[in-house]
């Protein structure tokens, strides 16, 4: 559910409301404000409600995360993907000038500016004030300076959770926190930047400690391994009861994805006739939202136990997690 409030929307007192489930969404334009918070908060007392199976939810209520401007700032300059596709830009806008060598032919540029200017200085006003709150049944988000934009996430629906670090951001131990949401192709972003710290608080206000267990396990690949990709040290899965979790790493940047075992459909082993050579396997875990986790290049008898024990995991069920 997501109130969006653009600059001249905030002028006359008027917004849109979004409201998403899987698969759809409807939209309302031209609310006013004390419409949009009435309605707004009879969703959300709905969202709250027991119905049918019932499920955990956070016990806690009040403000998670705030981004502060200076964190936010030097995250996007530090964003190293970032800086890798404002460079593309520029050096395409230059292209034309290069095979022509006319001076007018610099003009080219001037399109490229308004794209890069959105990837670097046009991120910090959209992602200004960004805070993460706790509700009855869900959480909110709230981010924008000069559009505001209020979007609710109900806590039965997240799916899976990917915590990502770039490498220039290593240094200060920075993380990106997104969510997937069933229905939804792309990730949703819980926080644009946050310490470890408090990515693995927010990780632990939603499906408790032994998630966050599961996030800093680490069962790296056989050494073995480095035959078959230059990776293999930073690559890890592990299966605890209720959760699992798959890192993986690249260069500029790593991942690590942590959900529910409850939402696993469907585990295959994949071995190729490189793997086959050294005795290793992959595991390719479909889960009911998102990205599906791969757990890469895993000893052929470890492979085989880790896809046993997600089987055995997803049988069981759901479980309710205490939290405090």
């Amino acid at each position: 559910m997501d109130i969006h409030w653009p600059l001249i929307g905030r002028l006359i007192g008027v917004c849109t409301l979004r409201v998403s489930v899987a698969g759809s969404s409807a939209r309302l334009a031209y609310l006013g404000a004390e419409q949009a918070q009435l309605l707004r908060a009879e969703i959300r007392r709905h969202m709250a409600a027991p119905a049918g199976q019932q499920v955990s939810r956070p016990a806690f209520t009040g403000e998670l995360l705030s981004v502060p401007g200076r964190m936010l700032a030097q995250a996007i300059l530090l964003d190293a993907r970032t800086m890798t596709r404002v460079l593309k830009a520029v050096a395409l806008g230059f292209v034309p000038y290069l095979l022509l060598g006319e001076p007018l032919a610099l003009l080219s540029l001037a399109g490229s500016l308004g794209w890069v200017w959105r990837m670097t200085a046009g991120r910090w006003p959209a992602l200004y004030g960004w805070t993460v709150t706790a509700l009855q049944g869900g959480y909110r988000i709230d981010h924008g300076m000069l559009e505001r934009q209020h979007t609710t996430l109900r806590h039965e629906r997240i799916q899976a959770v990917l915590i990502t670090q770039p490498v220039l951001w290593r240094r200060r131990d920075w993380v990106t926190v997104s969510v997937a949401l069933p229905g939804q192709a792309g990730l949703t972003t819980l926080a644009p930047v946050a310490t470890r710290h408090q990515a693995e608080d927010l990780v632990e206000r939603l499906w408790g400690a032994t998630a966050v267990e599961a996030v800093r396990t680490r069962a790296p690949a056989p050494q073995r391994a480095r035959w078959v990709t230059a990776r293999s040290r930073v690559l890890s899965a592990v299966v605890l009861p209720g959760y699992a979790a798959v890192r993986r790493g690249l260069f500029l940047r790593s991942v690590v994805h942590v959900w529910p075992t409850a939402k696993v459909q469907q585990v295959a082993v994949e071995q190729g006739p490189w793997q086959r050579r050294w005795g290793l396997a992959s595991v390719d875990i479909a889960a009911s939202g998102g990205p599906h986790p791969v757990a890469r290049h895993r000893d052929a008898g470890e492979a085989a136990q880790l896809a046993e024990a997600l089987r055995a995991e997803s049988r069981r069920g759901p479980t309710a997690v205490a939290r405090g």
